[in-house]
């Protein structure tokens, strides 16, 4: 896409024309942008000092007033050439035609060629696809806009504003690479499955210090009018995304995070190295694969980006709720584990791996699978390598790595120690002993301490659990697994809280954005377990 497509045409004149008027005014610690009409002015204020400015600076503005007076012609032209093609497009009464696929263009056809009569709801359409003219109930006919809405940026100026309309607008956009659209005041974003140049440094510079109505949809634009409603109302602002699994949530809170670290002028808290070593860890340790989505967010989360009265970073802090901790041990079907596991089994060096006593196979684990494919080993042994450079990033030592690697290595243990049986002193017990000792090896703790951690539950407070009914009997498995997912939690916890020291300094901030990420809804008849 073209860098054209989504920066402001008044931006670009501001480049082209008066590139030094935008001024910045600091009164009571709030940044103030001048208009370019206000600049303009002023500096058509006459001293002694600046009459050959004056003469550079009439000839610029009679050159933009001759630009404008040329303009305003064609633009003139234009419109009476859209008004006469509205009319005859609304003259032909097109509509859409409304069927259990989706829909169809047609005209509306008054009388029959016979004559006949209509019934009373019923309308007559001709189909543009085959020339039929089928007679239908007056609610599966939806008007049809011009095609000079086929592309609106805004599907609030659509003239007949219908599901049929709206689709048509967004297919034709999305066909030119536009895959952002307004919706009044939220945006509407369709995943582009691939990679567009419309992210970079440059084009956050394009939408620094623009309003909302100045800006193309994008989702910058989203970044700078919430930047710029804080900076002038001093009051926290939110964006909240919401779609289904697989429609770019998250890559989109990446974008916004990108933006508002970048548009402050002074910003040495969310780095741009930190937020990608955060969105990193983040990904292998909450995002799994599903049967909609090859790398799906498994938590919610809300990110808090704070700024002082001048508009700089000053903070950060990530809050994770409600992460997916049962697909440690129950994976749905058809579908793998955290992405850690795969990246920690086939990233960790000889030396770590005899450290951790992963040297062996994990054949029969009950949690996952190694991969077994070497190009799939290749890529997550890279990916791991990059974790640990993450982590370096974000602060973390040595040893604080070390923690984590041991724990999620002591939890393949388990889960190769399976699910627990009873023994012959009647007391539940690990099915491989083997692979207990090894789990109790990386986590610190004797076997026996082990054990007693997972199986053993206070006498009294199973009495009175099972007198309220709460409670028939203790499966052995169920308590190995609710251990297992305990652990997880906390790694997961841990984690986000070394993010947090990282990007969190306490500094007192006069307001802040708020990002909230939640995992899309997943609908089975789209994942083909029902038809």
């Amino acid at each position: 896409m073209e860098v054209s497509h989504i920066v402001p045409y008044s931006c670009r004149i501001a480049e082209l024309f008066v590139p030094n008027q935008i001024s910045e005014v600091k009164s009571k610690g709030v940044v103030h942008q001048w208009s370019r009409r206000q600049t303009r002015v002023s500096e058509f204020r006459r001293d002694n000092r600046s009459v050959r400015e004056n003469g550079i600076q009439s000839y610029r503005t009679s050159i933009h007033w001759q630009i404008g007076d040329l303009r305003q012609t064609v633009c003139n032209a234009r419109a009476e050439d859209q008004v006469s093609d509205e009319r005859a497009w609304l003259d032909a009464e097109r509509v859409w035609l409304v069927h259990r696929e989706g829909f169809t263009s047609g005209r509306q056809v008054k009388e029959s060629d016979a004559g006949e009569p209509l019934g009373e709801g019923l309308v007559r359409v001709r189909i543009d696809s085959n020339d039929e003219v089928v007679q239908v109930e007056e609610d599966d006919v939806e008007r049809a806009n011009p095609p000079s809405f086929d592309k609106v940026e805004d599907l609030a100026q659509l003239r007949y504003l219908n599901e049929s309309s709206v689709l048509n607008t967004l297919r034709h956009r999305y066909g030119n690479n536009l895959t952002y659209t307004y919706a009044g005041p939220t945006l509407i974003s369709i995943n582009p499955c691939t990679q567009l140049p419309i992210y970079s440094a440059k084009i956050i510079n394009m939408f620094k210090g623009c309003r909302l109505e100045d800006m193309p949809p994008h989702i910058y634009s989203i970044g700078q009018s919430a930047y710029r409603t804080l900076l002038y109302t001093k009051k926290d602002q939110s964006v909240v995304l919401l779609g289904r699994s697989g429609s770019g949530k998250t890559t989109n809170l990446r974008h916004l995070l990108s933006y508002f670290a970048m548009v402050p002028a002074e910003n040495k808290v969310l780095t741009t190295d930190k937020l990608n070593a955060i969105h990193s860890l983040m990904e292998s340790f909450g995002n799994a694969r599903t049967l909609m989505n090859s790398n799906a967010t498994r938590y919610s989360q809300l990110f808090s980006v704070d700024f002082d009265h001048s508009g700089a970073v000053v903070s950060g802090s990530i809050q994770v709720m409600m992460l997916e901790r049962s697909r440690v041990v129950r994976r749905p079907e058809g579908e793998p584990n955290f992405n850690i596991f795969y990246e920690l089994t086939a990233g960790l060096d000889s030396k770590m791996k005899r450290e951790m006593l992963l040297d062996t196979s994990l054949e029969g684990c009950i949690l996952f699978t190694p991969l077994q494919r070497q190009d799939e080993r290749t890529v997550a042994s890279q990916t791991f390598q990059k974790l640990r450079a993450a982590a370096k990033v974000l602060g973390v030592s040595s040893e604080e790595w070390k923690s984590i690697i041991s724990v999620l290595s002591g939890i393949c243990h388990l889960g190769v120690a399976g699910s627990a049986s009873k023994g012959t002193s009647g007391r539940p017990g690990f099915k491989q002993q083997q692979a207990a000792h090894k789990a109790a090896h990386c986590l610190g703790v004797s076997l026996e301490d082990l054990s007693r951690a997972v199986f053993h539950i206070d006498s009294g407070t199973m009495s009175r659990r099972a007198s309220r009914g709460e409670i028939s009997a203790l499966d052995p498995a169920d308590m190995l697994e609710s251990f297992i997912v305990g652990l997880y939690t906390e790694v997961f916890n841990i984690l986000v809280s070394l993010i947090n020291r990282s990007i969190n300094t306490g500094a007192q901030s006069a307001a802040s954005v708020l990002l909230v990420d939640t995992p899309g809804f997943q609908n089975p008849a789209s994942c083909g377990r029902i038809t």
